[in-house]
């Protein structure tokens, strides 16, 4: 969850936590994530694209026009969204 927001504060309709990368990735990831960025990146969208919650994923997406992905990462170049939005307007 995002940092320094309250689930009161935010206005928002689902919390998707099934489309975050697993927990073995992100471990791996944060134990050197300069170096395991380009890796990361390819395991993750493998993990999207075989997600078996994608498909209603892509349908919840279509419903809005305005879609907001939250992060409590401090690199957001370097964390799951960019992956997880490029991932998106690929496949929509």
């Amino acid at each position: 969850w995002p940092r320094g927001l309250t689930k009161e504060e935010a206005d928002y309709d689902e919390w998707r936590k099934d489309m975050t990368p697993s927990s073995e990735l992100r471990s791996w990831f944060h134990e050197d994530p300069e170096n395991n960025w380009n890796e990361f990146v390819r395991r993750y969208t493998a993990e999207i694209e075989h997600n078996p919650d994608l498909a209603d994923f892509k349908e919840d997406l279509k419903k809005h026009k305005i879609v907001t992905f939250l992060t409590a990462s401090k690199d957001l170049d370097h964390c799951q969204l960019p992956v997880l939005k490029k991932s998106m307007e690929k496949l929509l």
